[in-house]
């Protein structure tokens, strides 16, 4: 799910395929300078299926977050759909509490991306030490 709340962004997507969403990924984060034509700015998080990136669609100044699914992933045909299948449903449901995502890409290496708009606010993390009387 992508959330689009702004006092939840930066949190998080809670996709992964074996585990939680609080564990760590078992890769590294790459170094990248850009995903397809989006140059990166920074790490905004990292989860179960893949890193969440700061981008910069160069040609008109946008700043987006691109999720890419991590390399260990990218040859799974079911870590692929289910990218694919977030980008659907977001798009389809069409809610205001969840990000647009403008794009679905796929790199020389066979790894998937999720174009979204970039939102600024707390992560889920600080969300709950704040309020932990809301959190379960």
């Amino acid at each position: 799910m992508c959330i689009r709340d702004r006092s939840l962004a930066g949190s998080a997507s809670a996709e992964v395929l074996h585990g939680t969403d609080t564990e760590p990924s078992p890769v590294a984060t790459p170094q990248l300078d850009h995903i397809g034509p989006y140059r990166i700015l920074g790490v905004l998080g990292n989860g179960g299926m893949g890193t969440v990136y700061e981008g910069l669609q160069t040609d008109i100044e946008r700043r987006v977050a691109i999720k890419l699914l991590h390399a260990n992933l990218a040859g799974r045909a079911d870590a692929k759909a289910r990218l694919h299948n977030e980008a659907r449903i977001v798009n389809r449901v069409g809610h205001p509490g969840l990000v647009q995502i403008s794009e679905v890409g796929r790199l020389p290496s066979g790894s998937v991306y999720l174009v979204m708009e970039l939102l600024r606010g707390e992560t889920l993390a600080v969300r709950c030490l704040l309020y932990t009387s809301r959190c379960v």
